[in-house]
């Protein structure tokens, strides 16, 4: 539970047990009068014990054997009925957004399936929550379950016309089930909405790249460097154009760019070492197929990439020694 579903929580239970309480001495006040009534004389006498004057014993003695008591405590109930239903509505707004909070967590660290039932959970409780749709879509699509996952971002959508990054997340979700002209579409409507969104221009250039439109998506690429020039994907995804244009000294300025701002980058290790085999610069690929093995070593593409780079590096000695 976060801090304010926590709190709106204890206070419910407080004001609910407060008002069970004054219920309780209500009904002792009123259908247990002989009982009500030996408390308030030994409530005098112990006042009278502890020094109160007889004046101030008695009138206390009076009050609460009065119709005036009766109406406050009446009054005291009433308070406690609001305070908890108040509460109580704070607490149930709340649930939602702790849930979404919860699954957003696990989505972040990368528990998909627990996360999903997070969402699920706070949007069975608001079922306008559009956040809610569009992470439990975001999670959908890490599972592969585009056709569900594009079910829900578009419902995110539908709710607020106006969420960049639903657009820009189902746009993902379409190139990876290889709609690239959806994916660009939707990366278009983020982008209307916030020419700022670097992520937007980044997942545009992706798109474009598999429709071999390699000058837009560079330009995209660029734009997105521009936004912001400390996210490494655009470089690496740029590095990959170049690398499909055979520029491969400009691939390997872009690769080594993104693995200056992230040097556990395994990926930009592997696609780099690519392009320095290309280049014919065996023992540097090699090096950066090292390191990406190094820091990830189930990298399996890696392993079979310095295999066959070591084969081409023998295989470039024994002619040269010929």
């Amino acid at each position: 539970m976060n801090e304010v579903l926590h709190g709106t929580f204890k206070l419910t239970l407080l004001s609910l047990g407060m008002v069970v309480l004054f219920i309780i001495l209500f009904f002792i006040v009123t259908r247990r009068r002989h009982w009500w009534l030996r408390y308030t004389v030994a409530e005098e006498t112990l006042y009278l014990k502890i020094g109160m004057s007889k004046k101030l014993a008695a009138s206390s003695r009076r009050f609460n054997e009065s119709r005036l008591f009766i109406w406050f405590l009446w009054l005291v109930i009433i308070i406690f009925l609001i305070l908890a239903f108040l509460s109580g509505r704070l607490f149930y707004r709340a649930m939602p957004v702790s849930l979404f909070e919860s699954g957003r967590d696990k989505y972040n660290s990368g528990y998909y399936a627990a996360a999903i039932k997070d969402f699920d959970g706070a949007i069975k409780l608001d079922s306008n929550y559009a956040a809610a749709y569009c992470f439990r879509g975001a999670a959908k699509t890490e599972l592969q379950s585009y056709s569900s996952a594009i079910t829900d971002i578009t419902k995110a959508i539908s709710l607020d016309p106006k969420y960049t990054a639903a657009y820009n997340g189902r746009s993902i979700t379409k190139r990876f089930q290889g709609d690239y002209f959806g994916a660009v579409s939707d990366c278009d409507k983020a982008i209307e909405l916030k020419p700022s969104y670097a992520s937007a221009y980044n997942n545009r250039g992706m798109a474009e790249d598999h429709l071999q439109e390699y000058k837009k998506a560079i330009d995209d690429f660029n734009r997105a460097i521009e936004l912001d020039a400390t996210n490494a994907f655009p470089y690496n995804n740029k590095a990959y154009v170049r690398f499909e244009l055979k520029d491969y000294a400009g691939a390997i300025i872009d690769y080594t760019k993104a693995i200056q701002l992230n040097p556990k980058f395994a990926a930009a290790y592997n696609s780099r070492g690519d392009a320095k085999r290309a280049a014919q610069d065996y023992v540097g690929a090699i090096a950066d197929y090292d390191k990406a093995v190094e820091i990830y070593p189930q990298f399996f593409e890696a392993i079979t990439n310095r295999a066959y780079t070591e084969k081409l590096q023998s295989a470039s000695k024994s002619i040269g020694q010929k």
